[in-house]
């Protein structure tokens, strides 16, 4: 049973750097979910401000519609630029696809342990999940270095996005220096029973 016991491993590994990169994208999308209000948001209240004051009587009126209508440009051209939805969406999917894998293979090394006659079918499953785990890694969106920091944190700390089974409630990944983010977040405490 020494290679059941590899590929057991081997699974064991690759359902932890999809549980990561999930908890990464879900640590990046929540920035650009948030920058998204923290520009449309003010580009809307001053787009009515400078409508508002281009219709008082005045010149001094004129002058400030014309300042806030130059600020609401550069927040819409900054909005437009860095397109925080469509880079939240991105993130979101990425982690999604990461969230699910992990589930799929958590399911297989789980309920299925390969007796000695099963062993090449478990490698083509496992060789499967490794060619998807690949796939998503290119195609994701690529993470910024503030999102490791933090996603790293809440698995140390127990925290986090994705609902994980009991035995990885004490996985924490390698820390990394950084900047302390703090979010909100459903909190699973070590030992806890999963929800799922």
């Amino acid at each position: 049973m020494e290679e059941a016991d590899r590929l057991a491993h081997e699974a064991e590994y690759l359902r932890r750097a999809a549980l990561v990169a999930a908890e990464r994208h879900f640590a990046a999308e929540t920035r650009w979910f948030h920058s998204s209000y923290w520009i449309g948001l003010p580009a809307a209240v001053l787009s009515s401000l400078a409508s508002a004051a281009a219709f008082q009587e005045g010149g001094e009126w004129h002058n400030l519609a014309g300042f806030i209508a130059l600020g609401v440009a550069v927040l819409s051209a900054l909005s437009a630029f860095l397109d925080p939805k469509a880079r939240a969406q991105q993130h979101h999917a990425a982690a999604k696809a990461f969230e699910a894998l992990y589930y799929r293979i958590g399911l297989y090394d789980r309920l299925r342990r390969p007796s000695e006659a099963e062993i090449e079918a478990a490698k083509a499953q496992l060789a499967s999940f490794t060619e998807e785990y690949v796939q998503l890694r290119a195609q994701s969106p690529a993470i910024p270095g503030y999102a490791y920091t933090r996603a790293d944190r809440n698995l140390k700390q127990g925290w986090g996005e994705v609902s994980r089974h009991p035995a990885d409630q004490d996985y924490a990944p390698p820390t990394r220096p950084g900047k302390r983010w703090f979010t909100r977040r459903a909190y699973i405490a070590p030992g806890a029973e999963n929800p799922i």
